[in-house]
């Protein structure tokens, strides 16, 4: 997934340093709330991975995720969101994993579910009239489960065990939106935010949960006209 992220700034590089911005005095502001639905997925990276100290980045099984959200678009650069976010189904695999709590090699399989209510600043470059490429950057306080069955690698009993955590962890997206008809504006949307590493079971130095989302939503009231000069 993360690939598809960095093949999605590439794209949208160009737009966010020299694209043609719409006219300035362009009158956008005003409510507005909708929802999305995609994919999310576990991510770890870590230098010492297993047996070896080399750069590891791996990613989880997919899950479908849901947002809902409503925000202030303050004018054409800046608008805040609030949301909550849920993912189900999210699955993570590894093999020859040290639980120091277990004092042995594990076969790790994870089941993972995760709860968000987040907050961020949307920083917004809009172009070609019905065009906007943004960064986001926030907070999520997430509440996850884990479902953890372990089976030692080389022969012993099986350990099934349950893992919550909850915190707070930096929200960062990249995304691109287009405006619709009836004050309808759909987005595209690259999102993670990093979660503990106990609830994978997995010894990397970061893990977070990664998002791919679609979404729409309704824009309240009529300050959303793009005028020319």
């Amino acid at each position: 997934m993360r690939s598809t992220a960095l093949f999605i700034a590439l794209l949208l590089a160009p737009l966010l340093s020299g694209a043609q911005i719409i006219a300035t005095n362009s009158e956008i502001r005003g409510f507005y709330a909708g929802a999305g639905v995609g994919g999310s997925q576990p991510y770890t990276s870590s230098d010492c991975y297993y047996y070896s100290c080399d750069i590891n980045d791996e990613d989880g099984d997919s899950g479908t995720a849901v947002n809902v959200f409503a925000g202030y678009r303050f004018n054409r650069f800046i608008a805040v969101e609030g949301g909550l976010f849920n993912a189900d189904g999210l699955g993570w695999n590894s093999t020859l994993v040290y639980l120091p709590e277990l004092l042995d090699l594990y076969n790790v399989n994870v089941d993972l579910d995760v709860r968000a209510a987040h907050a961020s600043l949307l920083a917004i470059v809009p172009f070609a009239s019905l065009f906007e490429v943004y960064l986001r950057g926030g907070v999520a306080y997430y509440d996850a489960d884990a479902s953890q069955q372990l089976t030692p690698s080389f022969g012993g009993a099986v350990v099934s065990r349950d893992v919550n955590d909850s915190a707070t962890a930096l929200l960062i997206g990249i995304g691109a939106g287009v405006s619709l008809p009836w004050h309808l504006h759909a987005r595209i949307e690259y999102q993670l935010f990093d979660i503990d590493e106990k609830l994978l079971a997995t010894p990397s130095d970061t893990s977070s949960v990664d998002t791919l989302m679609i979404d729409l939503q309704y824009r309240f009231g009529s300050h959303w006209q793009q005028k020319g000069p």
